[in-house]
Protein backbone atom coordinates (compact mmCIF):
# COMPACT_ATOMS: atom_id res chain seq x y z
CA UNK A 1 0.00 0.00 0.00
CA UNK A 2 0.98 3.94 -0.35
CA UNK A 3 0.39 6.58 0.72
CA UNK A 4 -1.09 9.65 -1.96
CA UNK A 5 -3.80 11.74 -3.84
CA UNK A 6 -3.76 9.91 -6.18
CA UNK A 7 -2.16 7.11 -4.76
CA UNK A 8 -1.51 5.98 -8.81
CA UNK A 9 0.70 8.88 -9.52
CA UNK A 10 4.45 8.52 -8.29
CA UNK A 11 4.79 12.35 -7.47
CA UNK A 12 2.07 12.72 -5.32
CA UNK A 13 2.66 9.69 -3.51
CA UNK A 14 6.04 11.36 -3.16
CA UNK A 15 4.27 14.63 -2.20
CA UNK A 16 1.93 13.28 0.13
CA UNK A 17 5.04 11.42 2.02
CA UNK A 18 6.78 15.30 2.31
CA UNK A 19 3.63 16.80 3.94
CA UNK A 20 3.08 14.11 6.19
CA UNK A 21 6.11 14.21 7.82
CA UNK A 22 5.83 17.68 7.84
CA UNK A 23 3.07 17.34 9.55
CA UNK A 24 4.35 14.66 12.17
CA UNK A 25 7.30 16.98 12.59
CA UNK A 26 5.16 19.52 13.21
CA UNK A 27 3.44 18.08 16.27
CA UNK A 28 7.14 17.19 17.55
CA UNK A 29 8.33 20.22 17.66
CA UNK A 30 5.05 21.50 19.38
CA UNK A 31 5.25 18.83 21.81
CA UNK A 32 8.91 19.26 22.64
CA UNK A 33 8.74 22.89 23.11
CA UNK A 34 6.12 23.04 25.39
CA UNK A 35 7.30 20.64 28.02
CA UNK A 36 8.35 23.40 30.36
CA UNK A 37 4.42 25.25 29.69
CA UNK A 38 2.43 22.39 30.29
CA UNK A 39 2.73 19.69 33.85
CA UNK A 40 1.16 16.00 33.24
CA UNK A 41 -0.43 15.06 36.28
CA UNK A 42 0.51 10.70 36.13
CA UNK A 43 -2.61 9.26 35.11
CA UNK A 44 -1.97 11.61 31.57
CA UNK A 45 1.30 9.77 31.40
CA UNK A 46 -0.85 6.46 31.50
CA UNK A 47 -3.27 8.09 29.02
CA UNK A 48 -0.56 8.86 26.12
CA UNK A 49 0.71 5.72 25.81
CA UNK A 50 -2.75 4.32 25.21
CA UNK A 51 -3.16 6.67 22.71
CA UNK A 52 -0.03 6.07 21.01
CA UNK A 53 -1.64 2.24 20.72
CA UNK A 54 -4.77 3.91 18.96
CA UNK A 55 -2.54 5.36 16.43
CA UNK A 56 -0.51 2.23 15.70
CA UNK A 57 -4.75 0.52 15.44
CA UNK A 58 -5.66 3.66 13.01
CA UNK A 59 -3.09 3.56 10.95
CA UNK A 60 -2.83 -0.37 10.68
CA UNK A 61 -6.26 -0.16 9.17
CA UNK A 62 -5.86 2.70 6.95
CA UNK A 63 -3.10 0.74 5.60
CA UNK A 64 -4.79 -2.80 5.32
CA UNK A 65 -7.68 -0.87 3.94
CA UNK A 66 -6.52 1.66 1.51
CA UNK A 67 -8.33 2.06 -1.57
CA UNK A 68 -6.43 0.25 -4.43
CA UNK A 69 -6.66 2.75 -7.36
CA UNK A 70 -6.98 0.63 -10.30
CA UNK A 71 -9.95 -1.95 -8.20
CA UNK A 72 -11.82 0.65 -6.05
CA UNK A 73 -12.43 2.97 -9.09
CA UNK A 74 -10.68 5.83 -7.58
CA UNK A 75 -13.40 5.04 -4.52
CA UNK A 76 -11.99 7.55 -1.23
CA UNK A 77 -13.07 6.58 2.56
CA UNK A 78 -13.30 8.60 4.96
CA UNK A 79 -10.38 7.82 6.93
CA UNK A 80 -8.30 8.04 4.07
CA UNK A 81 -8.24 11.70 3.06
CA UNK A 82 -5.77 14.32 3.53
CA UNK A 83 -7.57 16.04 6.43
CA UNK A 84 -7.46 12.55 8.18
CA UNK A 85 -4.16 11.43 7.79
CA UNK A 86 -2.90 14.36 8.64
CA UNK A 87 -4.37 15.64 11.31
CA UNK A 88 -3.67 12.08 12.71
CA UNK A 89 0.44 12.93 11.48
CA UNK A 90 0.27 16.00 13.85
CA UNK A 91 -1.72 13.82 16.56
CA UNK A 92 1.10 11.30 16.64
CA UNK A 93 3.69 13.79 16.58
CA UNK A 94 2.28 15.41 19.33
CA UNK A 95 2.09 12.16 21.74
Amino acid sequence: TALGFPVSNAASRNHAYQTANACYQTGVLVSRSSGNCFRLSLVWLWILPGLQIVNLVFFTYVAANAPDADTEGGRWFWYYTPTVLYGAAVGTGLL
